[in-house]
C-alpha cells in the first residue's frame, strides 16, 4: 500500500483500528547480542587484530612505541600481504616461463615516441624475475611513519646523513608530485663574487666557497653584510635565516684559506680539496687520495708549520686583544686607577725600604759604636794589662833589688862581723900576748 493509497476494509462498523492486528515478531533477544560480542571478540583474539587508535595516541609518543603498536595492529594484513607477494612471485615465474617457452626471438613494442623491443632470451634461466614491492609495507602510513623516522634520526646527526635524501624519501612516501622542482638545486659550478653570493643568500639559493678564491676579501664583504643593519632583514626569524647562511658561507671560506695556509707554511703542494656539497658532506669521491707514505711526510711538515701558525696567531690575538682593550675607555680608567695605585703601593714600598735603611743604617752606627767601644775597652783593658805588668815588672825589679841590697847587707855585716871577730880574737890575743908578757 503506497503513500495516498485507499483500500476496502471488511470491518464490523465499529473502530476501523480494531479490525488490523500487526503482524508479531520478536526483536533480537539480549542473550544472541552477547553471543554475537563474544564471538567477535574471539575471532579477533584467534586472529590477533588489536584496533590502533591512532587519534588517541600521544604526538611527542616515540617512535619505537608507535612502530610497535602499528605492526600489533596490521598483523594479519601483514601476513596476508607477504602471501600475496608470493603469489605475485610465482606468478612472475609462470610468466617468464611461458614467455621462455612461447615468445618469439624479438617482439616489438612501442612506447611513447620510440620502439623498443622485448627478446626470447631476457627470460632464460639466467635471470630471474621478481616483484620490486616490499613485502613488510603494505600501506601508505607505514612508508610515511618509515620516512619519519628516517628523517628524525638524520635530523638528530646530519653530519653522517644526506638530508636532501632524507628529505626526498619521506615526499616519495607521501606521493607527491615533482620532487625535484620543490627542493633546492645543488650548489652550482660557478664561481661568484661575494656581493653576489650575499644576493643569492638573500634569495635562500645556496652558495659555494672556492679554493682560488681571494678569502679574506670574501670574508670581509659577508662579515660588513652581516653587521649593516639596513642590509639585513626585519624579521628576526629571516634574519637569523640569512646570518646562519652567511656564517656557513664564511666557515667555507676559512677553512679554504687555513689549508692555503698549511699548504704554503709547510712548503707542500697539496691535490685540489674535496668539494664538500652542504646537503651531503660526506660525499668526496672526486678527491685524489695522496699514497700514505707522502701523506705521513706531509702530515709531519703540516704539524710543524700549523703550530707555529697557532703561537703567531696566538700573539697576534692577544696584541690585538690589548690593543682594543687599551682603546677602551674604561680599560684606559681602570688602567690609569691602576697606575695610581701602583705609584701608590711603589711609595709606600720605598718609604718601607727608606725605612728598612734608616733603621739598617742605625743598626749598623750602634754596631760600629759598639765595636768602637769594645776596641776601647780592649785598649783600655790592655792599657791595664801593660800598666799592671809594668807595675809588676818595676815592683819585681824593686824585691830583687831589695833582694840583693839585703843580700849585699847581709852579706856586708857579716864581713863586717867576721872582721869584728877577727879584731875581737885579734884584741884578745894581743891582750893574752900582753899579759903573758
Amino acid at each position: 500500500m503506497s503513500f495516498g493509497e485507499f483500500r476496502d476494509v471488511e470491518g464490523y462498523g465499529e473502530d476501523i483500528r480494531k479490525s488490523i492486528v500487526p503482524l508479531p515478531f520478536k526483536e533480537p533477544s539480549q542473550t544472541l547480542f552477547a553471543l554475537l560480542g563474544s564471538m567477535t571478540q574471539e575471532g579477533r583474539r584467534l586472529a590477533a587484530i588489536t584496533d590502533l587508535q591512532t587519534g588517541d595516541m600521544n604526538s611527542q609518543a616515540p617512535v619505537g612505541t608507535t612502530i610497535a603498536l602499528l605492526e600489533q595492529g596490521i598483523k594479519v594484513m601483514s601476513s596476508i600481504h607477504k602471501r600475496l607477494h608470493k603469489a605475485q612471485r610465482e606468478e612472475f615465474k609462470v610468466i617468464s616461463r611461458v614467455n621462455k617457452d612461447f615468445l618469439p626471438d624479438y617482439y616489438p613494442y612501442r612506447v611513447e615516441g620510440d620502439s623498443k623491443y622485448v627478446f626470447k632470451k631476457d627470460f632464460d634461466d639466467r635471470i630471474d624475475i621478481l616483484p620490486v614491492s616490499d613485502p613488510n609495507i603494505f600501506s601508505t602510513a607505514q612508508r610515511v611513519l618509515l620516512a619519519q623516522t628516517q628523517l628524525q634520526a638524520a635530523a638528530a646527526a646530519p653530519q653522517i646523513h644526506d638530508m636532501k635524501e632524507a628529505y626526498k624519501r619521506l615526499y616519495e612516501a607521501l606521493d607527491v608530485k615533482n620532487i625535484d622542482e620543490m627542493l633546492l638545486p645543488e650548489a652550482g659550478a660557478k664561481r661568484k663574487d661575494p656581493a653576489t653570493e650575499n644576493y643569492a643568500m638573500m634569495y635562500g639559493r645556496p652558495v659555494k666557497a672556492y679554493s682560488a678564491q681571494d678569502h679574506d676579501a670574501h670574508i670581509a664583504v659577508h662579515q660588513s653584510m652581516m653587521q649593516d643593519p639596513t642590509m639585513m632583514p626585519q624579521s628576526p626569524q629571516v634574519a637569523q635565516l640569512i646570518a646562519g647562511s652567511i656564517a656557513s658561507h664564511i666557515q667555507e671560506h676559512t677553512a679554504h684559506k687555513y689549508r692555503l695556509m698549511i699548504s704554503a707554511q709547510s712548503g707542500t703542494e697539496l691535490p685540489p680539496a674535496p668539494e664538500y656539497d652542504r646537503a651531503n658532506p660526506g660525499k668526496d669521491d672526486d678527491y685524489e687520495e695522496i699514497p700514505i707514505e707522502m701523506e705521513n711526510q706531509i702530515a709531519q711538515m703540516q704539524a710543524q708549520a700549523g703550530m707555529q701558525m697557532s703561537q703567531a696567531n696566538q700573539a697576534a690575538m692577544q696584541q690585538q686583544q690589548q690593543q682594543q682593550q687599551m682603546a677602551d675607555p674604561r680599560v684606559q680608567i681602570a688602567m690609569q686607577d691602576l697606575a695610581i695605585k701602583k705609584q701608590e703601593a711603589d711609595r709606600k714600598s720605598m718609604d718601607t725600604q727608606q725605612r728598612a735603611q734608616d733603621r739598617q743604617r742605625e743598626m749598623d752606627m750602634k754596631e760600629q759604636n759598639q765595636a768602637a767601644d769594645a776596641q776601647i775597652d780592649i785598649a783600655r783593658l790592655q792599657l791595664d794589662k801593660a800598666k799592671a805588668e809594668s807595675d809588676i815588672a818595676v815592683e819585681q825589679q824593686q824585691i830583687e833589688s831589695n833582694e840583693k841590697r839585703d843580700a849585699l847587707r847581709a852579706r856586708a855585716n857579716k864581713s863586717l862581723a867576721r872582721e869584728k871577730t877577727m879584731s875581737d880574737v885579734a884584741k884578745e890575743q894581743m891582750k893574752s900576748t900582753k899579759e903573758k908578757k
